[in-house]
């Protein structure tokens, strides 16, 4: 049974694929609005609704007190976990203003995955997966990064294949991020490890930055300069009319071509 779970950040049109086939589907606290704002109905409404206005009461709907253990989305996720659930997704539960609340979702994710629930929280930059030991194969995608994390003090036996920087029998721990922005260089990736657990983030590479400008005026490129349309240009120093700026950091390079802007949508 899947289960997707709201959360309190707005989810992007381009995420329905996560809730396109779910089977079940739980709003809290203000996910409700956000589950609302992408035409989804959920299933059950759940909250203290500190943070949101207060829905109808009716049979699909749980008030939370707002002093409570819970976070809103992990009473959710234990809901969740009653009902059967062996696969959730988190929408709108990552970033944000709340880094409290972040950090609160991805203990989450390690309760779901103790439990024997494949956990995921995701955004159209990010996804994050709590994986128990054994052996995982991951899907090449291109234009993401491929990232590893203990998420406890030290995750034994790490082996990664498949990938641009590969491991044998390390023992990942809390304290040394070596496993952050690694990259596919097969159409699989493998990642066994003997113990604890692993945070997998796969997260969307980042288009290089600004300020832009290409037949001399700004602009934001519409893709990655290694994609067309931008496989033509080439990263050239800015230059100033006059005197450079006395302070604040130097500038990046700006993306230069002939011919008009690409679009910027």
């Amino acid at each position: 049974m899947k289960c997707v779970i709201f959360a309190g950040l707005p989810a992007a049109p381009e995420l329905h694929s996560w809730w396109a086939d779910a089977d079940y589907v739980i709003a809290a606290d203000a996910g409700y609005e956000n589950a609302c704002r992408v035409g989804v109905e959920p299933d059950l409404l759940l909250g203290d609704y500190d943070s949101a206005p207060r829905p109808e009461a009716g049979a699909k709907t749980v008030f939370l007190p707002a002093e409570k253990d819970d976070t809103d989305t992990y009473y959710a996720a234990r809901k969740a976990l009653e009902l059967g659930a062996t696969d959730v997704v988190i929408v709108g539960g990552l970033g944000g203003a709340r880094l409290d609340h972040t950090l609160a979702n991805l203990q989450t994710l390690v309760f779901l995955a103790k439990n024997g629930v494949c956990a995921t929280l995701a955004d159209t930059d990010n996804e994050v997966t709590a994986l128990l030991p054994g052996t995982h194969r991951i899907q090449a995608r291109p234009g993401w990064y491929f990232s590893i994390f203990s998420a406890g003090e030290q995750a034994p036996g790490v082996t990664l294949e498949g990938l641009k920087y590969p491991l044998h029998d390390y023992t990942l721990t809390h304290a040394f991020p070596i496993g952050v922005s690694n990259e596919f260089a097969a159409e699989t990736a493998t990642l066994r490890f003997s113990a604890g657990m692993i945070y997998l983030v796969l997260s969307r590479k980042e288009p290089p930055r600004g300020p832009w400008r290409c037949s001399g005026r700004q602009c934001p490129p519409a893709s990655a300069p290694d994609d067309p349309p931008w496989s033509g240009y080439r990263p050239v120093p800015l230059a100033f009319s006059g005197s450079a700026p006395d302070s604040g950091p130097a500038p990046d390079p700006y993306w230069a071509a002939a011919g008009p802007c690409p679009p910027a949508g």
